[in-house]
């Protein structure tokens, strides 16, 4: 890390190491007074140091595809954080209570890591705009959730969940909702007061019905329902299909549909795709 003895620390705002050949924490930077993002994304460090509690001026922290196994619990201190990725650690299988200390974050991507539980401290992070969770070992969510009322984009899918938690549906600011291959038997009717939503995905469920409901969500733009086992659409959804205010939605994304129910109540124009 010489460079970082050449350079005026005083100027130092921003630092990426993507890709390097690094395999423990640079501990030099830990001196630089003004850093704000930090790039450590498919480097080979194993451990963050308790001493990046001391960085207290970050605000975007990424450590994404890495081999650290476990966060600090210093990683409290970084009270300015806005984002932070810990994506694709597959040896990180739990996260700190502590992270729910860091009530300026707006962004938390944990996505393909083997977590088995999330704190339900994760709940006091209200900023929270983008949740992304999906690809772990987790078999349930704590209850809480209806905390993050600025969230805007969720994605639990790939998980064991086997569940949409009902309680999503007090999210009143959502605008994307990826909840496929989870196991899910059904689509809970508290989804209906998601009135922001404008791309929902829930494919490679288990779910047999489409809710009357869905077709109210008037924001709603992309739906996707692939690999489930529905064998009818409400005429209320056939209608918006019609019309076109669904844009994204195609039969191949429910491709259980039987033939004749494609022939008798989708439109023409979506007939052929399959």
């Amino acid at each position: 890390m010489d460079f970082v003895k050449t350079l005026k620390a005083e100027n130092i705002a921003g630092l990426d190491f993507v890709g390097g050949k690094i395999t423990e924490f640079p501990r030099e930077i830990m001196n630089l007074p003004h850093l704000r993002y930090l790039n450590l994304n498919s480097t080979s460090i194993s451990k963050i140091p308790a001493d990046i509690g001391k960085m207290v001026d970050l605000e975007i922290l990424y450590i994404r595809a890495t081999g650290i196994t476990k966060l600090p619990v210093e990683i409290e201190e970084l009270t300015y954080l806005r984002e932070l990725n810990l994506e694709f650690n597959d040896k990180l299988t739990e996260l700190p209570a502590e992270i729910g200390k860091l009530v300026d974050l707006e962004i938390l991507y944990i996505s393909g890591c083997n977590l088995r539980s999330i704190p339900p401290e994760i709940y006091n992070l209200t900023n929270l705009r983008r949740l992304f969770i999906d690809c772990n070992e987790l078999t349930e969510l704590p209850p809480g959730i209806s905390k993050l009322v600025n969230l805007e984009e969720l994605s639990i899918g790939f998980n064991k969940l086997n569940t949409i938690l009902p309680e999503i549906g007090k999210l009143p600011n959502l605008r994307k909702l990826w909840a496929t291959h989870i196991g899910a038997p059904s689509i809970p009717d508290e989804l209906a007061a998601l009135k922001e939503l404008r791309i929902l995905s829930l494919s490679s469920n288990k779910i047999r019905e489409i809710p009357d409901w869905m077709a109210s969500l008037d924001k709603l733009d992309e739906l996707y329902l692939g690999g489930n086992f529905i064998t009818e659409i409400p005429a209320s959804l056939r209608k918006r299909l019609v019309d076109g205010s669904i844009s994204n939605y195609s039969v191949a994304d429910v491709s259980n549909i039987k033939a004749d129910i494609i022939v008798t109540q989708l439109p023409k124009k979506l007939r052929g795709v399959m």
